[in-house]
């Protein structure tokens, strides 16, 4: 037995942008939007506890990330219910064991700057 079908899988570690509870919208990394991406559509997710449905977006542009303002792609995990996630929190997104949802968990840090 695949022991990996027990423990969820660590995706993603990031902060919430104060965007995210307007739009829904939590920035991953392109290699985690790809993994999230191969699961079944719509997601199921669920964010601290609470459950839900959930879609992998993306957004071009040319902000600073890209290099001398180059178009590139910014890559999304997007849910009603990642707008009440606290600004500035750190959350962690897990493939569930099995891959049948998404995990999203917060745990909330004051900023040390």
């Amino acid at each position: 037995m695949n022991p990996s079908f027990f423990f969820p899988m660590l995706l993603y570690r990031t902060r919430v942008s104060p965007k995210t509870p307007r739009d829904g919208k939590l920035e991953v990394s392109p290699r985690a939007a790809e993994q999230l991406a191969a699961m079944p559509a719509p997601l199921a997710i669920v964010v601290n506890g609470e459950r839900g449905t959930a879609s992998v977006t993306t957004m071009e542009c040319t902000c600073r990330k890209g290099e001398g303002g180059d178009r590139h792609v910014h890559s999304f995990l997007q849910s009603e219910l990642l707008k009440r996630l606290p600004v500035e929190s750190e959350v962690t997104v897990e493939r569930a064991g099995g891959g049948d949802a998404v995990l999203v968990s917060s745990a909330w840090r004051a900023r040390s700057d």
